[in-house]
């Protein structure tokens, strides 16, 4: 008896209630650092996902000699981990018990914090003072650019040129202003952090918020003398990955070409399919799965965990779109156990704390 029909075999007796069906393990399925790049000195977020379940033994090695155990956890699970070296590392999380398997790597660049502005020539003392000046001429701050190579996420560096910023004895904020949250409530200005401060150069870092989507915004530099025009950014939201369930965007349309015809009904795989038929007959036919994310989800990539008699892979998935539309062609001889199955995980990603439906 080849492979494939053992298989089936052994399910048509888990079906008939002639032998158990075993409980699936925990399987590791994704790593992804956040942020990516990640800067020297700052907190990294890494996120190992899998399939539900109990994890009893996780490793996770962070690249850099360091490695850590993870013990029943379930999935997905964050861990903080900060580099002190800039260069590409290559992360790996592997399970290491009956009940958690397979392994997963990931790279991440780690880079140095941007370069702290030149400092000005130290001016002569005027004997007029700032005020006074402001009075005869215009002191009021001026954005005119920004560093091409700034990230307006969080926890990025971001640097401004322009003029009239008060110099480092005078220093004052650089906000960004505008985020909404992704049901439409203002976030409020936040106040860069860390900052370098010069008269025509001022630096930072935008702190860690999440509950938001990728949007636009704007930088704007205060000071004692005054506020400077709004220079328009595009912030990108911090990332989060999910396994999504069959039921909650996803929607299955059966083909009724075997005897049985059963789709979908999966409450921790995504995906579920079971077709049989007769001792004296075969079959073939196409099961068709839609779905739709909202809020700047997508859909990213998918797993096949079993795929008895899938004559083709899933076929129409387009990684990074909202959309699904991906079909499933089967088939199945004729025999004492007439029929096929198949088991796949569909896994997205989009903004943190951010509902996907």
């Amino acid at each position: 008896m080849n492979g494939r029909y053992h298989v089936l075999t052994i399910l048509a007796l888990a079906v008939l209630g002639l032998g158990p069906l075993a409980a699936e393990a925990a399987q590791v399925t994704g790593l992804t650092p956040a942020p990516s790049p990640a800067t020297t000195g700052s907190a990294v977020t890494i996120t190992v996902t899998g399939t539900s379940g109990k994890c009893g033994k996780l490793e996770l090695d962070f690249g850099d000699g360091s490695k850590t155990t993870l013990r029943d956890i379930t999935f997905p699970k964050g861990t903080p981990h900060t580099y002190t070296t800039a260069k590409t590392y290559t992360l790996k999380a592997r399970g290491q018990s009956g009940d958690c398997s397979g392994q997963k790597s990931a790279s991440l660049t780690v880079n140095p914090p941007p370069p702290a502005p030149r400092a000005a020539p130290r001016a002569t003392q005027s004997i007029m003072s700032v005020r006074e000046l402001c009075k005869i001429t215009d002191c009021t701050p001026k954005i005119t650019s920004v560093f091409l190579f700034s990230v307006i996420k969080p926890g990025g560096g971001v640097i401004v040129f322009g003029e009239a910023f008060g110099g480092p004895r005078y220093p004052g904020k650089l906000l960004l202003k505008g985020l909404r949250r992704w049901d439409g409530a203002p976030v409020g200005d936040l106040a860069l952090e860390d900052l370098s401060w010069d008269d025509t150069v001022v630096g930072g870092y935008i702190p860690w918020v999440t509950g938001v989507r990728d949007q636009d915004a704007t930088l704007q530099v205060v000071t004692k003398a005054g506020v400077s025009n709004d220079q328009k950014v595009r912030f990108t939201a911090a990332r989060a990955a999910d396994q999504v369930k069959y039921g909650g965007v996803l929607s299955a349309v059966c083909s009724d070409a075997g005897g049985e015809n059963l789709c979908g009904f999966g409450s921790i795989l995504s995906i579920i399919g079971h077709h049989r038929g007769t001792y004296t007959s075969g079959a073939e036919g196409t099961d068709v799965y839609e779905g739709l994310l909202k809020n700047g989800w997508v859909f990213k990539t998918y797993d096949w965990l079993d795929r008895a008699g899938v004559d083709r892979g899933f076929e129409g998935f387009r990684p990074d779109s909202p959309n699904l539309y991906a079909t499933v062609k089967w088939f199945y001889d004729a025999g004492l156990f007439s029929g096929m199955h198949y088991k796949l995980n569909i896994y997205i990603e989009g903004p943190a704390d951010v509902p996907h439906r």
